[in-house]
């Protein structure tokens, strides 16, 4: 028996943004009933390359339109910002992509 066959609760969906660009998936709302972690990451649009955020081709619009759907599902779950280690200045990396999420929450009522 599949995961298909199965009607369980334990199987959950790690779903990335960049992730789903570079595969050509049909994103969150196609996933939502096995949504239980999202990440965002960055890339050059080639490769997977986790770069911080707006450093590769992410733009701030596309992360808020994204933003929006996961509050439309809902989602409920964590949220993850993920860069390479290798990134320079990867604690200036973490504050700015935090300070966007809680800049993107205040404009749109959204609960930290």
């Amino acid at each position: 028996m599949d995961a298909r066959e199965r009607d369980s609760k334990s199987i959950g969906l790690n779903f990335g943004i960049m992730s789903s660009s570079l595969a050509r998936a049909n994103g969150a709302h196609s996933t939502r009933d096995r949504l239980g972690y999202v990440h965002i990451d960055d890339n050059h649009g080639v490769n997977d390359d986790h770069v911080a955020l707006f450093d590769g081709i992410l733009k701030a619009p596309v992360i808020e339109d994204f933003l929006d759907t996961l509050v439309s599902l809902p989602y409920n779950g964590g949220l993850g910002i993920e860069f390479k280690i290798t990134t320079p200045s990867p604690l200036s990396a973490l504050v700015q992509a935090r300070d966007f999420i809680r800049e993107w929450e205040l404009r749109r009522g959204v609960p930290a």
